[in-house]
C-alpha cells in the first residue's frame, strides 16, 4: 500500500555508508564483515481480524549489502514475532497485502507475488508478474483478484491461480507516456474503483487516476499539485483518497466530486506511510522525520503526535479494525557497541478523535453535561466523563477526569472528540473502562493514566459498562442491544447474547442499563423497549423478567434490592423490588420529572436520586420517605448521573447551557457533607454484608 522511492533509498543508502564509514573490515562479498548496523521495514499490514502483523523487513551491513529480507508476523497484542517466513533473503520484499486471516500476499523487487500460509510458514503459490519490481498490491473485495503494479508502467490483474485477467499499460493507450512507474494502485473498499499514481517521464507532474474496476478505464483524475511521487489509502466508505508526498505534506481528496478537501501539513521530512482507520475517523502518517501524526479524516485537523521508541524514520503505518496503530522503519545502531538494535515495529493503542462540525470556529449555543460518574471502590477518586455539544447535535468535546475525594482533579485521563457514554472502575480501583459512541471500550490505569487496550465491539455505540467483582470480566451493551461479556485482559468475547432471542423476546431496542449484582451471580439489564432482566451470570440465561418502561436502576450493597425508574409516563416515580420475589416493596415519589440517576448509601440505609427537574433527593431506603431536597442556580437545567461512596460523599452531575466560543469546563457538585445523613453498618456485621440471594 505505501512505495519508497529511488530518491528515498538513495539518501538511507549514503546515510549507511556515511554512518560507517570509519569501520575496514570486508568480507570476501565486498561487503562489511560487521554485524547488522540498519533494520527497516518496507511493508506493515493488520491481518482481517486485528490479531498479527504480518511486517516486510529488510537488514542490512555496513556497505548497504541486504544479509536478509523476510516477512515477521507479530503478535497484535504483544508485537512478539510469532513466525518468520522467507524464501530468499537477498531478495527485498516492497509490499504486502492480506488474503484473508491466515493468508497473505507479498510483492517482491523481481516481479515475483507469493501467496504464504501463516500458520504453517510454508509458501502457498508465486506468480511471475512482472520483469521488475512490484511497488503496490491491492486484492479486490471479492477475494478473487488481485491488482499489482511496479517499475513497467502496467497494472496488471490476476486470479489466485497466476491467470492474467485484465491490464494497462500506462505508457500506451489515450494517456501515452504518462508514468515511468506505477507508485500506488489500490481497489476502493466497495470494488468498484481503482486508484493509481504515477509520474509522467521527462517531467515533474504526478497524478492520481481514478479507474473502473472492471473494465480498467480512466474516469478521473485528480488534479494534483505535487511534484513528487505520490502514495494514497482509501476512505473506508470509497468516497475519498487521502495522498502522501514526498514533499512533506498530504492531501485529502473527495473523488466523487474531484475537490481536494483539505492538507495534512506539520511534517518536517518526506511522508511515507499513510493509513486511513477502519471506522473513518482518522488517519495516519508516518514520515522520515521519525515521528507519526494523526489527522481528523473529516477536515484534516491534526490531532496529536506520536515520537516512536527507537524508530528513526516511519514507513509504513496501519491502523487495524480494534483501534490499534502499527508502525515500523528504520532503526540503526553502532555494532561496536554491542547492543541489539531495537524493534523496527512498534503497536499503539491510540485513542480515536471525531470532529463532525464543519466550521469549529463559529459561535456555538452549548449544551454542557455529565454522561457518567462513578467512585473508586475506596471512594477515594471519582471519574466523571463530560461532554459539550452544540444546538444541532455535533459534540466537539468529551472528556473523562480523575478527581479526588474533594472534587480536585488529578488527571484528565482522555480528551477527545467522540461521545464517552460509559464508564466502571475494576474491584482493585487500578483499572477504568471507558465505552463511546463509535463502539469502542478502553481500558486505562486509573493511577498512570497510561491506556491499556482497547476493542471494537459494535459499529454503534456502547452506552454502558460494569465491571464483573471477579476483576476479569466487563459486561458491554449499547444500541445494537447486545449483551456482551469481555475478557478485559484480552478482549475476548466470553459470552453475547441477543436480547432479541426467543428466551429474551421483546428486548431489541438498545440497552440504557446494566449492572452485576455485588457477589456477581446475576446482571440487570434494562433498555429502552421496557423491558428488565436479571441474567444468569454464568450462561445469560433469563432468570426474571418485567416490563416496566425504559429502565435505569441500582443494586442494594446486599444485592437483595433493586431500586428502578422508567421513562414512561411515570417517569419521576422510582420502584424499590426485593429482587428475589419480584414484587415492588415502595415507591419513591417527590420529583417532578424524569429521574436520571440513583444511588444507594454504602450500608443501604438511605437512596438518592437525581432529575430532569434540577433537583437530588434524599429517601429513607426502609420506608421510602423523603428526607431531604436539594435545589440548584438556574444554570444548572438537569441533575444526571449520581455515585455515593463508600466514604459517605455523593458526587453528581448536572447539564446547563452556555453561549461560547470554545468550551469551558463542567465540574461535578457534591452535596455538602453536613446534609448527608450518618451511614451506618447492618448490625450482623461491623463492615456490612453482601448476601448471596436465590432468585
Amino acid at each position: 500500500m505505501k512505495y519508497l522511492s529511488h530518491f528515498t533509498l538513495s539518501i538511507l543508502c549514503a546515510v549507511f555508508f556515511v554512518y560507517s564509514y570509519s569501520i575496514s573490515v570486508l568480507a570476501e562479498d565486498g561487503c562489511f564483515d560487521m554485524d547488522i548496523v540498519s533494520r527497516g521495514i518496507y511493508g506493515l499490514v493488520w491481518s482481517p481480524d486485528g490479531s498479527r502483523v504480518a511486517a516486510a523487513v529488510y537488514e542490512v551491513d555496513l556497505e548497504d549489502c541486504i544479509r536478509n529480507a523476510r516477512i515477521e508476523i507479530l503478535d497484535g497484542a504483544s508485537g512478539a514475532i510469532i513466525s518468520t517466513l522467507q524464501e530468499n533473503g537477498s531478495i527485498t520484499i516492497n509490499n504486502l497485502v492480506w488474503r484473508d486471516a491466515v493468508r497473505l500476499l507479498s510483492g517482491d523487487q523481481l516481479g515475483w507475488i507469493r501467496q504464504w500460509d501463516t500458520n504453517s510458514g510454508q509458501m502457498i503459490s508465486s506468480i511471475q508478474a512482472s520483469n521488475t519490481a512490484i511497488t503496490s498490491l491491492s486484492i479486490h473485495p471479492d477475494g478473487n483478484r488481485i491488482l499489482a503494479g511496479g517499475y513497467d508502467n502496467v497494472a496488471r490483474v490476476f486470479d489466485f491461480d497466476g491467470n492474467l485477467l485484465q491490464s494497462y499499460d500506462f505508457g500506451a493507450g489515450p494517456y501515452p507516456g504518462l508514468t515511468s512507474s506505477i507508485h500506488w494502485n489500490a481497489y476502493s473498499p466497495n470494488g468498484l474503483l481503482i486508484a493509481v499514481s504515477g509520474i509522467s517521464p521527462g517531467s515533474s507532474d504526478t497524478f492520481v487516476r481514478i479507474m473502473d474496476a472492471e473494465s480498467l478505464t480512466i474516469i478521473a483524475t485528480l488534479p494534483l499539485q505535487f511534484v513528487d511521487p505520490v502514495v494514497g489509502d482509501w476512505s473506508p466508505d470509497s468516497t475519498r483518497i487521502a495522498i502522501i508526498s514526498d514533499n512533506h505534506s498530504g492531501q485529502i481528496w473527495d473523488v466523487t466530486t474531484l475537490q481536494q478537501i483539505s492538507d495534512l501539513q506539520g511534517h518536517l521530512r518526506p511522508i511515507i506511510g499513510i493509513s486511513w482507520s477502519s471506522d473513518g475517523i482518522q488517519i495516519a502518517t508516518g514520515s522520515q522525520d521519525g515521528t507519526v501524526k494523526i489527522w481528523n479524516a473529516i477536515n484534516g485537523q491534526f490531532m496529536q503526535t506520536i515520537q516512536p521508541n527507537g524508530i528513526e524514520e516511519v514507513y509504513r503505518v496501519d491502523w487495524n479494525v480494534d483501534g490499534k496503530l502499527a508502525f515500523g522503519g528504520q532503526v540503526t545502531i553502532d555494532p561496536r557497541s554491542g547492543a541489539t538494535p531495537p524493534p523496527a515495529v512498534e503497536i499503539r493503542l491510540v485513542p480515536h478523535f471525531f470532529d463532525p462540525c464543519d466550521n469549529p470556529d463559529e459561535t456555538w449555543i452549548f449544551e454542557q453535561a455529565s454522561s457518567e460518574l462513578s467512585w473508586s471502590p475506596d471512594g477515594n477518586r471519582l471519574a466523571f466523563a463530560s461532554y459539550s455539544v452544540n444546538s444541532d447535535q455535533c459534540f466537539v468535546r468529551s472528556k473523562v477526569e480523575i478527581l479526588d475525594q474533594n472534587g480536585q482533579l488529578l488527571m484528565v485521563l482522555v480528551q477527545q472528540n467522540v461521545p464517552i457514554w460509559g464508564l466502571a472502575w475494576d474491584a482493585s480501583g487500578t483499572r477504568l473502562a471507558t465505552s463511546d459512541a463509535y463502539g469502542y471500550v478502553t481500558i486505562w490505569n486509573a493511577l498512570s493514566g497510561q491506556l491499556l487496550n482497547s476493542f471494537r465491539l459494535s459499529n454503534r455505540a456502547i452506552l454502558e459498562l460494569s465491571w464483573h467483582p471477579n476483576n476479569l470480566w466487563l459486561a458491554a451493551g449499547g444500541y445494537d442491544n447486545n449483551v456482551i461479556i469481555l475478557d478485559a485482559a484480552t478482549g475476548q468475547v466470553i459470552m453475547d447474547r441477543s436480547l432479541g432471542a426467543t428466551d429474551l423476546p421483546g428486548l431489541t431496542a438498545a440497552i440504557i442499563w446494566m449492572k452485576w449484582n455485588p457477589d456477581g451471580t446475576y446482571l440487570a439489564v434494562g433498555n429502552a423497549d421496557g423491558m428488565f432482566y436479571i441474567l444468569n451470570g454464568l450462561n445469560l440465561s433469563s432468570v426474571m423478567t418485567m416490563a416496566i418502561g425504559q429502565i435505569l436502576g441500582s443494586w442494594s450493597p446486599d444485592g437483595s434490592k433493586i431500586i428502578m425508574a422508567s421513562d414512561g409516563t411515570d417517569g419521576n416515580i422510582g420502584y424499590v423490588w426485593d429482587v428475589e420475589t419480584g414484587q415492588n416493596l415502595f415507591s419513591l415519589n417527590g420529583h417532578l420529572d424524569r429521574i436520571y440517576g440513583m444511588a444507594w448509601s454504602p450500608f443501604g440505609d438511605f437512596i438518592v436520586t437525581s432529575s430532569r427537574d434540577a433537583t437530588i433527593r434524599i429517601w429513607n431506603a426502609a420506608t421510602g420517605e423523603l428526607l431531604s431536597t436539594f435545589t440548584f442556580p438556574d444554570s444548572v437545567t438537569e441533575t444526571l448521573h449520581l455515585d455515593w461512596s463508600v466514604q459517605n460523599k455523593i458526587a453528581f452531575g448536572v447539564a446547563n447551557n452556555v453561549e461560547a466560543e470554545s468550551t469551558s469546563d463542567l465540574t461535578p457538585l457534591f452535596i455538602p457533607p453536613s446534609s448527608i445523613p450518618t451511614v451506618h453498618p447492618p448490625a450482623d456485621t461491623p463492615k456490612g454484608k453482601n448476601r448471596q440471594n436465590s432468585l
